[in-house]
């Protein structure tokens, strides 16, 4: 950051903000990631139930035309 002036302050402030911002973009994925891995420690078949779900998503984008079909209808 510049030295504060009246000059400066615009490209002042967004650098601020960008810090800001930055800091609670990097605590949400933080964040994201202890309690996804506290709900997976809380599922004895946590890897079964990512298998499935991995599954059902190929099947839907293999068939994505039909059901968008589906669902304009």
């Amino acid at each position: 950051m510049s030295h504060l002036t009246t000059e400066t302050f615009d490209a002042n402030a967004r650098a601020a903000l960008g810090d800001v911002q930055r800091a609670r973009l990097r605590n949400a994925t933080s964040l994201f990631g202890k309690r996804r891995l506290a709900a997976a420690r809380g599922l004895d078949n946590w890897e079964e139930l990512r298998t499935k779900a991995r599954s059902i998503k190929d099947e839907v984008l293999l068939h994505l035309a039909q059901y968008l079909e589906e669902f304009c209808e």
